[in-house]
């Protein structure tokens, strides 16, 4: 992480849970996210995947997922099927 964000600290301050939750996370907040990890998940391609996967995760408990798509269509010109197999891997089976 700190090699894309060189003031991170993982020691810092947390988020408590329900600070930043669904209903709190607005279209701009959902937005910048999404860039963000579209912005990180190109930073390194060896853990492009990872990253996408874990930002999934993020978005579909913000109820974004249609956010979350529509970015990684337009930020990382990835097609459906790449998108529907890195969503695919958050899926409970």
């Amino acid at each position: 992480m700190k090699r894309f964000l060189p003031d991170w600290d993982a020691n810092g301050p947390r988020l408590e849970d329900g600070e930043l939750s669904a209903d709190r996370a607005d279209a701009s907040i959902r937005d910048y996210l999404v860039a963000l990890t579209c912005d990180i998940a190109m930073a390194d391609r060896d853990i492009r995947d990872e990253v996408l996967v874990a930002g999934a995760r993020m978005m579909r408990r913000f109820d974004a997922m249609v956010n979350f798509r529509d970015g990684l269509k337009r930020n990382l010109k990835m097609t459906k099927q790449a998108i529907d197999k890195i969503v695919a891997r958050t899926e409970v089976t």
